[in-house]
């Protein structure tokens, strides 16, 4: 960049010259050696402007190519801010529901449940009515036997 900085420097200091060149020649009676001189001189100093502009079109563009890639950079460095943001909420919203399933796996390890929901089956046979109806009365004959 610095080099086309320069560059474009030198030319203007050469159409600087050219131009001073030019002046001291229309002064001068005109020979007309002196005037194909003037007219090569005024050639190359159109070109030498003609590609001045051209490089001055080139940064332009440049300058608009790096100012579009700075804009692609900030959107994705929003859009990665906000998918950490999202992700954050959701690792919290994960913790919560890890926090409710530990309070409801305690619970129901208590033997806690909803009566309304839950059916109970009583069987005719209930073993554990069997059994404690059996320790019962082994009890009871103890008693009556000490008695």
């Amino acid at each position: 960049m610095y080099k086309a900085q320069l560059r474009d420097m030198q030319q203007v200091l050469e159409v600087g010259q050219l131009e001073a060149s030019v002046s001291r020649a229309a002064a001068a009676p005109a020979s007309p050696a002196l005037l194909a001189q003037l007219n090569g001189l005024s050639r190359d100093l159109l070109e030498s402007q003609a590609h001045v502009e051209a490089q001055r079109a080139r940064e332009a563009s440049r300058g608009a190519e790096v100012e579009a890639a700075r804009r692609a950079v900030a959107a994705a460095e929003e859009r990665a801010g906000e998918g950490d943001r999202e992700r954050a909420r959701l690792e919290r919203h994960a913790a919560q529901l890890q926090e409710t399933i530990a309070g409801l796996q305690l619970r129901l390890g208590a033997g806690e449940f909803n009566r309304a929901a839950t059916k109970v089956v009583h069987l005719k046979q209930n073993p554990a009515a069997a059994s404690r109806a059996c320790v019962l009365g082994r009890a009871a004959r103890a008693r009556s036997s000490r008695e």
